[in-house]
Order: C-alpha cells, then structure tokens, then sequence
C-alpha cells in the first residue's frame, strides 16, 4: 500500500524512517511517495506492562548512546523508531506498538513558555491543508491509560519525565503525583554540557512551571531547583564554560534568582571578560547583553549603594 505524503496522518520526522499514527513508514530517497509496512492501529493492539518489559526500550537506547553523537529527545526518538520497526520485522506486533508509542511521544517539541499547551508537532503543515506530526491530542484514553501504568518503571528520566506530564496534562480527572513525577523527573537531568543545553533549559523550565501550577502541592521543589541552578552557574563561572549563560538565561525566564542579582551580573560580566582575551566577540556580547539585562532587576537603592562604594 502507498500514499502520497499528503494523505498520511503523521509528517516523517526522519530522513528514512518514522514511527507515524501507529504505523511503520518508509520514505523513498528517489520518489516522493510513502510505503506502509505495516499497520499498528487496530485497537486490538492493547499492549501491557508486560509488552512494555519486555519490548527492548532500555537495550535500543543503549545502543542508541553508543553509537549516535545526539541527545535528548531526538536520540529517543530515533532509538524507540528504530526498534520498532525491527520488532514489527519479526512480528512482535504488540512491542512495535509500544515502542511506536514510545518514539511518536518523544517526536513532540516541548515548549515551555505554555502551561496548557507546552507539547508542539515536530512538523506541522496545517496551515497550508496538510496534517502534522503527533500531538497530545492524539493520544487515546487507552495510550494514556498504559503510560500511567508503566511511567512508574522507568528509570529513564527523559522519557519518565514526557510520559508523566502527558498522563497529567491530557488524562481526567488530573492526579498530581503524576505531574510530581514529571517535575521531578524533568530535574534529575543534568544540567551540564553533555547534551544539547537547549533540551536541559526546556526540561528544567518545564519543571519550574509544573512547580508553580501545583503550589504549596510540589512541597521545596521550587527552592531546591533555584538552589540546583545557583549551585551549577557559580560551577559554570569557575570553569569559565559558557554553560553559565544558559543558567543564567533560565533563572531570568522563570523568575528566579532575585536574591542573587550582583552574583549573577558579576559572574556573567567576568565570563565575558574572559571570552575577550580568547577573541569570542560573539560570546562577549551575548554575556554582556545577559548581564545588563541582570543590572536591570538591581534595585535602585542597591545601586546608589554601589556608586557610594566605589566613590
């Protein structure tokens, strides 16, 4: 069976292989066409615990870690892709659900800045009459009943932390130990320069958010992450890596940090002190651009103050 990339209900999100709407696609090199391979969405399909066990998710990731140079969600993706189509290969039909279900989840773009809506499509053609990649809408009751199931297995921080904040954004009636498990999950990633710092600032800034929506419910979570975040700029201003600017970039999107103004602007003018005599004009301005935007929240009073002293 073939279709045109028009008809398909799911964009690739790869260059030879996605996961797309429960279905294995390929996409042809040299002809603008999709082959099925095979089809997953027969609501007969209902993995379990089991199929999630035993399905080879921590293996393909593995695997994944030794072989690629990326991180993130984009490695879970590729990785549980991958998988999946192997399993469908040797008619393990319900695994290549699950691990379908696993890549679709990771393909979504996380977006922060909304508290509602914080999961996008890694492609989207709907404004011009096309469809898009998978969103949380997607997701059946079913989907989410299983991820509910199984998030408490995971030890994969990334993917614990996706499943968890989807069961909480999307199933009803809301349970908030599962939006607990995402923020926690969420800031066990470590904040350094291993993986991709846009992913890591996106995580801990979703987790940031969830805190704040759930009140006195996340308990110090909130004071802990600023704690976590202070902690590794002032690692950062030591080790001159420019891992500072993107702590202090988040600290400044989510709030926090306030009682930390002076440090914060000094270490972030010192950093680019030190990226001058290396020749980075780049890097130079963008922390100067980050300090002055710290200098900005320095109450006056705190300001006459430093003029005196310096006088």
């Amino acid at each position: 069976m073939k279709a045109t990339p028009n008809q398909i209900s799911r964009i690739p999100t790869v260059p030879v292989q996605q996961i797309l709407t429960g279905r294995v696609w390929l996409l042809s090199d040299s002809r603008n066409e999709v082959t099925m391979s095979s089809d997953l969405s027969s609501k007969e399909l209902v993995p379990t615990v089991k199929d999630f066990t035993e399905c080879g998710w921590k293996e393909a990731l593995a695997q994944a870690n030794r072989e690629g140079d990326r991180q993130g969600y984009i490695l879970r993706q590729l990785a549980f892709s991958n998988a999946a189509k192997r399993a469908i290969d040797e008619d393990r039909q319900l695994q290549g659900k699950v691990l379908t279900l696993l890549s679709d989840v990771c393909s979504m773009m996380l977006s922060p800045d909304s508290d509602n809506e914080p999961f996008k499509p890694y492609l989207d053609f709907r404004h011009s009459g096309g469809e898009c990649s998978m969103i949380p809408d997607d997701l059946s009751e079913t989907d989410l009943t299983f991820f509910a199931d199984i998030v408490g297995t995971i030890d994969d921080p990334w993917l614990k932390a996706r499943l968890a904040d989807l069961v909480w954004l999307r199933r009803h009636p809301r349970e908030v130990r599962f939006a607990l498990d995402a923020v926690d999950a969420y800031r066990s990633i470590p904040l350094d320069e291993k993986i991709s710092r846009h992913d890591v600032r996106r995580c801990w800034e979703r987790a940031i958010r969830l805190a704040r929506m759930l009140g006195k419910g996340a308990g110090d979570r909130l004071k802990e992450m600023e704690k976590k975040i202070i902690d590794s700029f002032r690692i950062a201003i030591r080790e001159k890596s420019n891992l500072a600017l993107d702590l202090a970039n988040l600290l400044n999107a989510t709030n926090l940090g306030r009682s930390r103004v002076d440090e914060i602007e000094s270490g972030l003018e010192s950093l680019a002190a030190a990226e001058k005599d290396n020749c980075a004009p780049r890097g130079v301005r963008e922390l100067l651009e980050a300090a002055s935007d710290w200098s900005r929240k320095v109450p006056d009073q705190t300001k006459k103050q430093r003029k005196c002293r310096s006088k």
